[in-house]
């Protein structure tokens, strides 16, 4: 009975905590220019677990960051950057971390062109780590986020 308590717990934890943060080293060569931005939002959008304790809060304040950030196209970038992973990763589950920011933004797909202008420009990214619970001022609803920043081109 105790072990069907744990196990259930440990399944909820699963389901609720999703990475919103690419590993470097997933992310192939030939992506690095479009999946950058992703990368280092989800850096900066990483929540201290000193200052957050409560990992649900801690998850919801991330996906605030990541989601709603206005400084570039976070639904775009964020699409273009897992298509061109799906395209060039060599083990499947480097997609992993880019496929839970698309679910659990609401993002849609996209195709990655390589010889687009986003294959080669990477935009700055601007965002402010979250700190307190008292920052969670948004619910994400997957399809409603998407930021309103620089959009990639396909000239």
């Amino acid at each position: 009975m105790h072990f069907s308590h744990v196990a259930l717990s440990l399944v909820a934890a699963a389901f609720v905590q999703a990475d919103l943060q690419l590993d470097s080293d997933d992310i192939p060569s030939q992506c690095r220019a479009v999946c950058n931005p992703i990368y280092d939002l989800g850096r900066t959008c990483e929540v201290d677990d000193d200052q957050v304790t409560d990992d649900l809060t801690e998850d919801r304040l991330e996906a605030q960051c990541v989601c709603t950030n206005s400084s570039i196209n976070v639904s775009s970038y964020a699409a273009l950057c897992a298509s061109c992973m799906d395209q060039n990763v060599t083990d499947r589950d480097d997609l992993d971390d880019i496929n839970d920011i698309l679910r659990t933004c609401g993002f849609a797909s996209t195709t990655y062109t390589s010889t687009a202008s986003y294959a080669s420009t990477t935009p700055s990214v601007t965002a402010t780590r979250p700190t307190a619970s008292s920052q969670l001022t948004t619910t994400i609803t997957p399809g409603a986020a998407g930021g309103s920043g620089s959009s990639p081109t396909s000239s």
